[in-house]
């Protein structure tokens, strides 16, 4: 079965202390099943916080990556290769909650898996 978590923020409150639980843990967590990006997803943003990057891509007020199609097709990239691994993916970023954010654009990653 693919699930997928993800943590949606919002701002100031422990996202980055349960980002760096995620990086920390993702030995433990691939041994039970669970992907996280880390550092895989393209853009400004590295390590632990580059699930931002596709978050940033998805926002209608937030034109900061050099280059969204990289954004997502490093995303789904890792998405495919977790759901090709049996792997669930848990993922965190505060700006999954912004107001501008496309969630159905979101979600249709994560459709037909």
């Amino acid at each position: 079965m693919f699930d997928v978590v993800l943590h949606v923020g919002p701002h100031k409150t422990g996202t980055t202390f349960l980002q760096k639980i995620l990086l920390s843990s993702s030995p433990t967590l691939l041994s039970d099943g669970f992907a996280t990006p880390g550092g895989s997803v393209f853009g400004l943003h590295g390590g632990l916080k580059s699930t931002a990057n596709v978050a940033n891509c998805l926002d209608s007020k937030i034109i900061l990556q050099p280059n969204p199609n990289k954004a997502f097709a490093s995303f789904k990239g890792f998405l495919d290769e977790s759901f090709h691994n049996n792997k669930s993916v848990v993922s965190s970023a505060e700006d999954f909650d912004n107001p501008g954010l496309d969630r159905d654009r979101l979600l249709n990653f994560f459709r037909g898996r």
